[in-house]
């Protein structure tokens, strides 16, 4: 039938059949771009903005529970109170914003509804458990009585111990006993919501991923397809035009280049896509990250803010009952020596139970023993201390900080591991008082002088294993803190990648490589710089510059 057509009907019938082609290959290929577009803005506009609402509602959450723990604490000053219960309301404002991000962009598809509602039924349950614990922490500060223990001693003590005081006294006792009863039980609700908030995380990832899936189906159908219709163009235009007059061959040629443009246009384009989509699954698994880390460390500072509280009141016991064990010790030794004095020669039983005792060499050590004693307690007192220094994981503000203590606390809290025949040099500059984020800065001293301490454990010839931490002023209002240890070293393609999410060498431990990574972003958003020097065989230097002042 093709053959008893004219040439101009050839002709004709061939570019309509190649149009359609191209019509069809022109509608393929927008309709796949048109789906990949919308499979990356559901991606970034919908998914993304509800895992930011689940991370902002668990660091608020985080940050109550953290806060809630400090109104425990028998010590608590009046301006630390409001302080704490002020980053409450912050911590609030917070959680309300991720509420409305999650609402806001959840997809309503069964799955979602079901974790979502019970969610919220675990997150009302704690926020009814939290609302207990503000009252009754309201009612217990009202009778101005934070250590009842200590309120009755001072009541038998001074003889004011009458029946209003004693009603006082019970009332503040049995309100704290309900607030720690409280806190248990919220403790328990709180990881209850926590595993929903990590459920509902979980089903966002999984559905992430299906979308991700779905896209990466549609660009290889695409592609299949456009391949596919230049194939068959090309046949077709082969076959049909081979009867045709060589005159006619240069259009076919520049038909099939404007096909071949046409294909290499969508490829560019379908390339786009896909690392558009590649570093939205790139930026997803860094989110995701973040927030683990992020728990990691808040449960971290909890643990060691909880830890510190525990400790805090048995040893503020003793420090105080030494006191007064000392005081009265020297009363009765100072009445041992009126007795001797005044009755030089004591009864044969007497003089012969002293001689038993020693009783010159008690009177000689006991005052020494309660010395060592309250010299040990003083030390116990310093560790908690460096503890809740170090405890506070999110901080709101800026605040003036001694360089120089803060890495003494990173030292005292890694010491365990110095022991290991590593001998730590320190030469500090006079340093003023630097504005930052004091836990932030914690943290990377942790990581820094942890990851020397790894490097100097590594099997080597070196017999000295050293850490060098110098501080000093430099130019420009900057103080410079330089950490070095003289471990192997790193060759230059590792230096190169240190401070890439998720980049680690050390292989058979469960790290994510995010530490150096975030401490860059620490030491940034402080205003400042980090380097490092290495060279195999010599060992690693760290540099971190910091303003002293921040621009405003």
């Amino acid at each position: 039938m093709f053959a008893k057509l004219n040439l101009q009907q050839k002709l004709a019938s061939a570019f309509l059949i190649v149009g359609l082609i191209v019509l069809a290959v022109v509608f393929v290929g927008y309709r796949g771009t048109q789906e990949l577009s919308n499979y990356i803005n559901t991606l970034s506009q919908t998914s993304l903005p509800s895992i930011e609402g689940i991370g902002k509602i668990e660091r608020g959450q985080n940050q109550i529970e953290s806060w809630e723990r400090l109104l425990l604490v028998p010590e608590i000053l009046p301006e630390q109170r409001q302080a704490a219960l002020k980053k409450i309301e912050q911590a609030w404002l917070q959680i309300n914003d991720g509420l409305n991000l999650v609402e806001e962009n959840l997809f309503k598809n069964e799955a979602e509804n079901t974790l979502y509602q019970k969610f919220m039924r675990d997150w009302n349950i704690w926020q009814q458990a939290h609302q207990k614990f503000m009252q009754l922490e309201q009612e217990y500060d009202k009778l101005a009585i934070r250590n009842p223990e200590k309120f009755r001693a001072d009541l038998l003590a001074q003889g004011r111990l009458n029946t209003e005081e004693m009603n006082r006294f019970s009332s503040a006792l049995s309100l704290r006993t309900q607030l720690y009863e409280t806190k248990l039980k919220q403790d328990f609700l709180f990881q209850t919501a926590n595993d929903s908030i990590l459920n509902l995380l979980k089903n966002s990832e999984t559905f992430n991923a299906n979308i991700q899936i779905a896209a990466e189906n549609r660009v290889n159908q695409t592609n299949t397809l456009l391949i596919l219709s230049v194939v068959i163009a090309t046949i077709f235009l082969s076959f049909a035009l081979g009867i045709i007059p060589t005159e006619v061959d240069n259009h076919n040629k520049r038909v099939t280049q404007f096909l071949e443009r046409l294909r290499d246009q969508f490829s560019q384009e379908i390339e786009i896509k896909d690392r558009e989509l590649i570093e939205a699954r790139e930026n997803i698994n860094l989110a995701q990250s973040q927030l683990i880390q992020s728990e990691k460390l808040s449960n971290l500072g909890q643990m060691m803010a909880g830890l510190a509280h525990e400790i805090n009141n048995p040893i503020n016991f003793i420090y105080g009952n030494l006191t007064h064990a000392s005081d009265h010790t020297e009363d009765l030794l100072h009445l041992l020596q009126l007795y001797q004095r005044q009755y030089p020669h004591p009864a044969t039983q007497i003089q012969r139970f002293g001689e038993e005792i020693d009783v010159n060499f008690i009177t000689d050590d006991l005052p020494k023993m309660f010395s060592s004693m309250k010299l040990g307690a003083d030390r116990i007192r310093q560790i908690i201390s460096f503890l809740r220094n170090f405890s506070t994981i999110d901080e709101s503000e800026m605040q003036a900080v001694n360089i120089n203590e803060a890495i003494d606390t990173t030292l005292l809290i890694l010491n365990h591991r110095l022991k290991r025949g590593i001998e730590v040099i320190k030469n500090y500059g006079d340093l003023p008082p630097v504005d930052c984020y004091r836990s932030q800065i914690n943290l990377v001293f942790m990581n820094i002088i942890g990851n020397a301490i790894d490097a100097l454990l590594l099997p080597t010839e070196k017999t000295t294993k050293k850490i060098l931490i110098q501080t000093e002023f430099g130019e420009q209002e900057k103080i410079k803190i330089k950490i070095r240890d003289n471990g192997l070293g790193m060759p230059p393609h590792v230096k190169d990648k240190i401070f890439e999410p998720f980049f680690t060498t050390k292989q058979g431990v469960k790290r994510v490589g995010l530490g150096l990574y975030i401490c860059q972003q620490i030491i940034q958003k402080n205003g400042g710089e980090i380097e490092v020097f290495s060279e195999q065989g010599k060992g690693t230097e760290f540099s971190i510059a910091l303003p002293i002042k921040q621009k405003i």
